[in-house]
């Protein structure tokens, strides 16, 4: 007995949390004004992207000059790359 009640609060659960929320209705003033917020963070968006110099560093790059470590992955590949005895990619290139 106990088996079926957890099954069926279990289902509740499923379809109470699987139900579709929406911000807000179209055509109120809500929607309206949502609509508008969302208008600006696209072109926020598109501005930022259109101009990478004043991209923001990501968090990872962050806690690596925070850390000291910024830089060390390039370091590193250069190394492995300087002791290899390979010739490099496209370093039999010739200019025409």
């Amino acid at each position: 007995m106990k088996k079926i009640g957890v099954i069926v609060f279990a289902a509740f659960i499923l379809i109470g949390t699987s139900a579709p929320v929406f911000a807000a209705t179209q055509g109120t003033p809500e929607y309206n004004r949502l609509k508008e917020l969302k208008k600006v963070q696209r072109e926020k968006k598109a501005q930022a992207a259109a101009n990478p110099a004043t991209k923001e560093k990501g968090f990872w790059q962050k806690e690596a000059e925070r850390s000291g470590f910024a830089g060390t992955g390039a370091m590193l590949g250069n190394a492995v790359s300087g002791v290899m005895p390979l010739e490099k990619p496209n370093s039999c290139k010739v200019d025409k």
